[in-house]
């Protein structure tokens, strides 16, 4: 199965990893994403940091987000910090914000 913007996603997850081990482990998400934000700026990666949407049922808001990070605004970059397992509850995050991103 080949990943969709394979060759776009094969740059963002070289930044991603230099980023990772130049910091070290031990860090909140805030500190990764703006380490990622200099990665991305240096390689010239158009970007959007913290996009703010809102979903809305019936034309009434119903619930406000914000995506970390949107690449060549074709790929989401959600950033997760955790010392744990991936959890069920960031599974459903992300499923989420991907069905409003493309359901817009």
């Amino acid at each position: 199965m080949s990943l969709l913007y394979e060759e776009l996603t094969y740059i963002l997850r070289g930044c991603i990893y230099d980023v990772h081990n130049a910091l070290g482990t031990g860090f909140d998400e805030e500190t990764y994403h703006q380490g990622l934000l200099c990665r991305l700026q240096k390689e010239k990666i158009p970007f959007r940091s913290k996009e703010k949407m809102i979903l809305k049922h019936r034309g009434k808001a119903v619930k406000g987000f914000a995506i970390d990070l949107i690449a060549y605004d074709k790929v989401i970059l959600e950033l997760k910090c955790i010392q744990s397992d991936f959890l069920q509850q960031n599974y459903v995050q992300i499923i989420s914000q991907l069905m409003w991103h493309y359901s817009y």
